[in-house]
């Protein structure tokens, strides 16, 4: 069995039930394991997507829950 994590590394834009790249924004929603934020950060930097813009506000959410507002800014 994978956990998201993995799925997102095998396919990092999976779709579920909702819309393109709705488990990622999934994820980054609800990920508090500050064990699982190197992997989704890995995740986060594999998109090669012209419509990252969308998912743009669940990334800045996750990385200033897990990383503090100066790490979120630094990222960007």
């Amino acid at each position: 069995m994978y956990s998201c994590p993995a799925l997102l590394e095998l396919d990092p834009l999976l779709e579920g039930d909702f819309y393109p790249r709705d488990v990622l924004v999934a994820v980054l929603r609800a990920s508090t394991n500050p064990e699982q934020r190197p992997r989704i950060e890995l995740v986060i930097a594999s998109i090669d997507d012209p419509e990252l813009d969308s998912i743009e506000v669940a990334i800045a959410e996750f990385r200033a829950r897990n990383c503090g507002p100066a790490a979120a800014a630094e990222r960007r």
